[in-house]
């Protein structure tokens, strides 16, 4: 890295001309420009690897949502079975009562005795 910094001056030949303020400044220049690469470099990574976790949440995404709708219509049937048995144990539950009424003895009647 210092190879770039401390050539500068003395690649054009006019590192003797060159105050030490413009020199100072130079390898300011020069060292920002380099950071700001690097910054560059690491915003485009970070960008790719959001980009790549975006892609794999969208994915799961998708497989949650089908197995949230096949888990919504088992659950449809479910409601839908036991409504009918519901029924059916009301429907049982009268006609058990109707039995009991035929099939139990007339209530005495009054001066009856047994």
């Amino acid at each position: 890295m210092t190879s770039i910094v401390d050539d500068a001056p003395s690649l054009d030949g006019f590192g003797a001309g060159v105050s030490p303020e413009e020199l100072r400044r130079l390898r300011r220049t020069i060292s920002n420009r380099e950071s700001a690469r690097r910054c560059r470099l690491r915003k485009q990574r970070r960008l790719e690897e959001l980009r790549e976790q975006a892609s794999v949440l969208r994915s799961e995404n998708r497989d949650l949502s089908g197995r949230l709708g096949g888990i919504a219509r088992r659950c449809l049937l479910v409601h839908w079975d036991n409504n009918r048995l519901l029924a059916e144990a009301s429907a049982l539950g009268r006609r058990l009562a109707d039995l009991r009424r035929v099939a139990a003895p007339p209530p005495p009647l009054p001066g009856d005795y047994y």
